[in-house]
């Protein structure tokens, strides 16, 4: 028996992760001088409500070792645990930390966040129902992890600065002109893609870029996700973007993003990741 161990910056809710088997590792975020689990003690409603109008910007921590040791101790046989990139969060090394005395839990480290990092637990999740082993699964994950493509357009970069993810330089650039700014994760760091004026400028960026870099591979999963409390700001843009159709994108998970994720990119923005083409 193979489980999965998903966290909450996969913008997975706990609620679905327990539906469908999977234990639940929330990050830590801190909202106006109190501590919550998110997910847990702070839905992503209640945080997505409050976002705009916290007296200041909330911070968060990494799932502790303890919280992972909690869930190792619950797996039956083996399981794998599926977390965010390395160099943005200290969740991969918590994981490693509570592995030390447990041999059968396999630790891969996404090179994303947010939907980039629940695209490849779907991935995962579709080849433990194959019968696949342990090791064999840990292997393709591996191998194709760097295939994903995660873009984000926030509404500015202020959050992204102030939770220390972004340069004080690429956050000033940024927000000159008052453009949409375009982010994406290369080697498990944030980067700057690029800006637009617009949704539909937006989109037409995008798309170029989906097309430069091999596509979307449709067999594979696809996910989006937004910050807020608006969800019909996926269909803003997807009504202007076409390199996924609404039937195809339905297809796909849409979630609201939770306070780990939330707390970087402020309001009203938008996540897209997809396995690319060869």
């Amino acid at each position: 028996m193979i489980e999965l161990i998903v966290c909450s910056s996969c913008d997975m809710s706990k609620e679905e992760a327990m539906e469908r088997g999977f234990h639940f590792a929330p990050l830590l975020v801190q909202v106006e001088g109190e501590w919550y689990e998110d997910g847990v003690t702070m839905s992503k409603e209640k945080f997505n409500r409050g976002l705009e109008g916290f007296s200041s910007i909330p911070t968060t921590s990494q799932v502790p070792p303890y919280t992972f040791e909690t869930l190792y101790e619950k797996v039956v046989d083996e399981a794998i645990v599926i977390t965010m990139s390395k160099e943005v969060s200290g969740t991969y090394q918590s994981a490693v930390i509570a592995a030390n005395h447990h041999p059968k839990i396999h630790i891969v480290d996404c090179l994303k966040a947010s939907v980039g990092e629940r695209v490849l637990i779907e991935y995962a999740d579709r080849l433990i129902k194959e019968g696949l082993d342990c090791k064999t699964i840990v292997d393709r994950l591996e191998d194709v992890k760097d295939k994903i493509c995660l873009l984000a357009i926030l509404d500015s970069l202020t959050y992204v600065y102030k939770g220390g993810r972004l340069s004080k330089t690429q956050a000033i650039l940024g927000s000159l002109l008052k453009v949409k700014p375009i982010l994406t994760m290369e080697d498990g760091k944030i980067a700057a893609l690029g800006k637009s004026k617009g949704v539909k400028k937006a989109c037409r960026f995008i798309e170029s870029y989906v097309e430069a870099h091999g596509g979307i591979d449709v067999s594979m999963p696809y996910a989006c996700s937004y910050s807020g409390v608006d969800p019909s700001i996926v269909d803003k843009y997807f009504d202007q973007c076409t390199i996924l159709t609404k039937e195809e994108l339905a297809r796909g998970a849409i979630e609201q993003t939770g306070a780990g994720i939330g707390t970087h990119a402020g309001p009203n923005a938008i996540f897209l990741a997809y396995f690319r083409n060869e």
